[in-house]
C-alpha cells in the first residue's frame, strides 16, 4: 500500500471515530434528560359499575391514571375542557351531599392531591348521574359543544396536563 491510500483510510477511521464519539456524547446528554421524566398516561371510561357487599349497584365515570415515567407523580386534580376554562371534578365525594357507601369508601381512595409511583394506576370515580347533569349544563351554557367528544385534562403537581377524550360526543351523557 502507498503512502496515499494510508493516509485516505486513516481519514476514514479517524473520521468513523469522530461520529462515533459524537453520537456517543448525544445519546449520553439525551439520556440524562429523559431517562428520569415524569409522564402518565390517561384513559376515560364512562361504564363503571361498582357492587358492594349488599348488591348495591352504583353507575360511575372514571379516569384512568396510570404513571408510565421514571419517577414519582403527583395528580392534583382532573376536570373536562370548557370553551372558558376548566370545570374540575370534586375527588373527595364526601362533599357529595346524596353520598352512600360507596361513595363514602371510594372518597377514602381519591383523595387528591394523589401521588403515584412508577408503574402505578388509579382510578378517579365519578357518579354518571352528576356527570350526566354537569355535561347537560355545561351544553345548555354553551361551554362545551353537544357534537364533539369531551376532552379530559389531569394535571400534576408541575402543572403538567395530560389529555384524554370520551369515547362518545356529549350529546350521549344529556338525559
Amino acid at each position: 500500500m502507498g503512502k496515499v491510500t494510508y493516509d485516505i483510510i486513516s481519514l476514514i477511521i479517524s473520521a468513523v471515530g469522530a461520529i462515533a464519539t459524537f453520537s456517543a456524547v448525544v445519546v449520553a446528554l439525551w439520556q440524562t434528560k429523559y431517562a428520569n421524566r415524569k409522564k402518565l398516561k390517561c384513559s376515560f371510561s364512562d361504564n363503571v359499575i361498582i357492587v358492594d357487599n349488599y348488591n348495591n349497584i352504583k353507575k360511575y365515570v372514571g379516569i384512568i391514571i396510570t404513571n408510565i415515567g421514571n419517577k414519582r407523580v403527583i395528580v392534583n386534580s382532573w376536570s373536562v375542557k370548557t370553551k372558558n376554562g376548566f370545570l374540575q371534578f370534586l375527588t373527595d365525594l364526601n362533599e357529595i351531599t346524596d353520598s352512600d357507601i360507596i361513595d363514602r369508601r371510594l372518597s377514602a381512595e381519591m383523595k387528591t392531591p394523589h401521588v403515584l409511583e412508577t408503574e402505578e394506576q388509579i382510578t378517579f370515580y365519578f357518579p354518571y348521574d352528576l356527570f350526566c347533569k354537569n355535561i347537560k349544563e355545561l351544553t345548555d351554557k354553551g361551554n362545551i359543544c353537544s357534537d364533539e367528544k369531551i376532552l379530559f385534562v389531569v394535571k400534576d403537581s408541575t402543572g403538567r396536563e395530560y389529555k384524554t377524550k370520551s369515547n362518545e360526543i356529549g350529546s350521549k351523557y344529556m338525559k
